[in-house]
């Protein structure tokens, strides 16, 4: 069994500031950020973690009237990283450039494939992401509030190493939301591996994708199409203009649209 380590993504609430929140499992200890929070106790049941077979949660969602939705989702890479995604019934591969974005359907898993990662030649990464709930952003702005998922050298390295890496996304909850503005580091929170990632997202807000990156790699004589997702489709998401407000009113308090980026 390989070693692993669990993260999860924070997002905060939807009208304030759609920017990724993962609360990151990873590693295998409490960050201080986790620590100084006050969550509610769960009463819930969670028959999912983050152990559970690739491809259930996206399953579940189904189940439960979810599927059907296109997520827009930006895969962020650090440096030149090349992601490429595979599709549909034939499992074809499309390749995306940096920072590119598409629309995946809730209810599915996809297969990435993450290459030209720099200073690693010739090193290429299978990473997992499934789609399990959706984000509910302003009419007519779906593309602006893509669900961000960051894929650093730290976690190819991870992989590389024989560790399993996971993220949940998931939107916080506005009366848990943190008193500061995310970035990349207070974005992510760190919990104990013995916990249920799926679990603590669910207690902070609502799970919305799962991320698996680690070292399994397409067997050379040919992979079950499974390996490559559940063949759910593509579409592609492009952000639009904001359109600028009149002078006149940008000067005043109640014409600042605060939090959309």
């Amino acid at each position: 069994m390989l070693p692993s380590t669990h993260a999860f993504r924070r997002w905060p609430r939807p009208w304030m500031s759609l920017v990724a929140l993962t609360l990151a499992l990873c590693c295998g200890w409490l960050s201080s950020t986790a620590q100084a929070q006050v969550l509610p106790s769960y009463e819930g049941h969670q028959p999912l973690s983050q152990k559970s077979p690739v491809g259930l949660a996206a399953k579940f969602a189904g189940v439960a009237g979810r599927t059907g939705y296109m997520q827009p989702v930006r895969f962020a890479l650090d440096g030149e990283s090349q992601a490429s995604i595979y599709h549909g019934p034939q499992l074809r591969e499309l390749v995306l450039g940096p920072s590119a974005q598409v629309s995946l359907m809730v209810g599915h898993s996809y297969r990435i494939k993450v290459s030209n990662i720099p200073d690693m030649p010739g090193v290429e990464i299978f990473p997992t992401i499934e789609l399990i709930d959706r984000l509910h952003p302003p009419a007519g702005q779906k593309d602006n509030f893509p669900v961000v998922m960051h894929i650093t050298k730290e976690d190819v390295e991870l992989a590389v190493a024989g560790n399993l890496v996971t993220r949940v996304v998931y939107l916080e909850q506005p009366q848990l939301a943190a008193p500061y503005e995310l970035d990349r580091a207070t974005a992510t929170q760190n919990l104990l591996r013995s916990e249920n990632a799926l679990t603590e997202a669910d207690r902070r807000g609502r799970p919305i994708a799962i991320v698996r990156i680690g070292g399994r790699l397409p067997a050379t004589h040919g992979e079950h199409p499974s390996f490559f997702g559940s063949g759910g489709p593509i579409m592609e998401s492009r952000p639009t203009p904001k359109a600028a407000a009149p002078q006149a009113e940008a000067r005043t308090p109640s014409a600042r649209q605060e939090g959309l980026r």
